[in-house]
């Protein structure tokens, strides 16, 4: 039997899974990342480090399956994206990679005008964030040009691994159109580098190619330590939102996907002349007639993690979700705001500085009606992002946040919109075997793979009844949002002065 492999560089984990050219998973390899953070500020990853992980992770997904090892069509790469990913003319990685959540450029946000704020964004359809690759250039270039004076090549994460397995400096279409491509050209923006003053950088920019073409094979020195075949096809990839979007079977338009993972990043499948800087950003997919509408607000899984680490008398999720359950709808008026992450949030407000809370606990509050306020703050979250999209269309959920169907629920409820769950966990590394599958000719488009790949889902429907205290409550969630604004900033002001 012939099989198919993905792979998936996250910030929390590394996944690699097996597939026969039925879509069918035979095997899961899972391995954690190694994130550095030495203050709240910065948070990277040794590149080298994550290069043995993910090599360790292909090699013990294949001891599962010996017999398969010769029978390898293809392998296919997603990770996370934006960052900065710098490795010199050898090769080697100039220093430690800056990932997504890294927030010391925002300070480059700030000095920008608000006049290249806008050119900024009508040419990537983005706002500028301390995220963009573009932004933390421009830190590098003010800060430490004798990093940026070391480097060849900047990649976003899963280019640097498909490097280490080819030997290929490229990069694809869907990474890159996060906010160093003009997006509707589809092409690096030198108006966009002069706009940051980066030009001198220009040569840093790899060769793009689309999700789907062949990068290259698989060398000698990777298929020693990886154990795969030796000339085996690599795909170019995507950015895992993308890949995501291909493994729920999002793939026409109109089409609305949620990934409740780290972040909590909901995706409107949109052709693209639909493109409208006025409703969000888009990347392109890996399907080359489609674009994708991207509302990625920072923080979706850890909000329940620090719960169950912080709140919870129990670890695992079973108990915990008895616990949701013995509080009501709407947790007896207390509210929560996920804004947990250290680079506070993006969407749908821009602000490094916001921070999560809860509203309205009184000696009547109980532990069930905290913990199910993280479930439905998440939600409220997803519902305010949600406000971008005119369409009200069902849900495809993916990311280990579905893997029950109580959250899946209370979204579906604070929504109002149909939430569809396979039961499936791993999306995002099958659409990268998908993208694997149409590179070696396994399937003839994007269309035929995601549907041979395709799984039965459960529907779950909104309660009409849990609807109209959840929209009451989300006005007020809202407001209060809004009303924190100028204190989160206040706060920081403090923290600042006195070192905290």
């Amino acid at each position: 039997m012939d099989y198919l492999i993905g792979l998936d560089i996250g910030t929390s984990s590394i996944k690699a899974a097996l597939y026969d050219v039925q879509g069918n998973m035979t095997a899961l390899q899972t391995g954690q990342t190694k994130l550095l953070t030495p203050d709240s500020y910065r948070t990277e990853i040794d590149m080298e480090t994550l290069w043995i992980d993910c090599a360790r992770c292909i090699k013990e997904l294949l001891s599962l399956h010996v017999s398969c090892s010769d029978s390898i069509l293809g392998i296919g790469v997603t990770g996370q994206g934006e960052g900065l990913w710098l490795i010199d003319e050898k090769g080697n990685p100039v220093q430690n990679a800056v990932l997504w959540c890294d927030r010391r450029s925002s300070s480059v946000i700030d000095s920008l005008s608000e006049e290249q704020k806008k050119m900024f964004k009508s040419i990537t359809l983005h706002d500028p964030l301390p995220a963009s690759t573009a932004i933390q250039l421009k830190w590098f270039a003010e800060h430490h040009p004798d990093v940026l004076a070391k480097a060849a090549t900047v990649f976003n994460c899963k280019d640097w691994i498909r490097y280490k397995l080819t030997e290929r400096r490229q990069a694809d279409y869907t990474d890159t159109s996060v906010t160093m491509l003009d997006i509707k050209k589809q092409q690096y923006s030198k108006t966009l580098l002069d706009l940051l003053g980066l030009s001198e950088y220009e040569t840093l920019l790899p060769a793009l190619l689309h999700s789907t073409e062949k990068a290259g094979e698989i060398t000698e020195k990777a298929a020693k330590i990886t154990g795969l075949p030796c000339h085996t096809p690599v795909a170019a990839g995507s950015l895992d939102v993308a890949a995501t979007s291909l493994g729920v079977n999002a793939s026409k338009a109109g089409d609305i996907f949620l990934i409740l993972g780290t972040t909590a990043c909901i995706g409107r499948i949109e052709t693209l002349e639909k493109m409208d800087a006025k409703k969000g950003r888009y990347i392109l997919h890996p399907h080359q007639k489609f674009a994708i509408q991207i509302m990625a607000a920072m923080s979706g899984t850890p909000n329940i993690e620090w719960m169950r680490n912080h709140i919870s008398n129990y670890k695992n999720f079973e108990y915990i979700e008895q616990e949701v359950e013995k509080s009501p709808p709407g947790s007896g008026g207390v509210i929560y705001h996920p804004y947990i992450s250290h680079a506070g949030e993006r969407f749908p407000f821009y602000s490094p500085n916001a921070k999560a809370g809860f509203f309205g606990i009184s000696l009547a509050s109980t532990q069930s009606d905290i913990i199910r306020s993280v479930f439905e703050g998440v939600a409220f979250s997803i519902k305010d992002c949600l406000q971008e999209i005119d369409s009200e269309g069902p849900i495809r959920i993916a990311g280990g946040g579905s893997h029950s169907l109580l959250w899946p629920q209370i979204i579906a409820d604070c929504t109002g919109r149909q939430v569809f769950s396979s039961g499936e966990d791993e999306f995002g590394v099958k659409g990268a075997a998908i993208m694997a599958s149409v590179c070696a000719g396994v399937h003839g488009d994007l269309k035929t793979a995601c549907e041979v790949f395709s799984r039965g889902k459960t529907v779950l429907t909104p309660c009409s009844e849990n609807q109209l205290v959840y929209n009451d409550l989300f006005r007020l969630f809202k407001q209060l949002r809004i009303n924190h604004l100028a204190m989160w900033d206040e706060r920081q002001q403090i923290l600042n002065k006195h070192n905290l």
